[in-house]
């Protein structure tokens, strides 16, 4: 995952390492979030904009 928050390899399992890394880059970005095993609508448009600003 980019940004630094790492979940190891690839194994197309959504489980509770990639969990970590969600929270950790939420949080990164300002988020008050508390967990990492689903998306609210909020965090989506967060997600797609930081997406957006890094491949411009």
């Amino acid at each position: 995952m980019q940004g630094g928050h790492s979940v190891g390899g690839s194994d197309g399992d959504y489980g509770p390492a990639v969990s970590k890394a969600v929270l950790a880059a939420h949080k990164s970005k300002g988020s008050k979030q508390a967990f990492g095993d689903r998306i609210t609508g909020a965090a989506a448009k967060q997600i797609m904009s930081q997406f957006i600003k890094a491949h411009l």
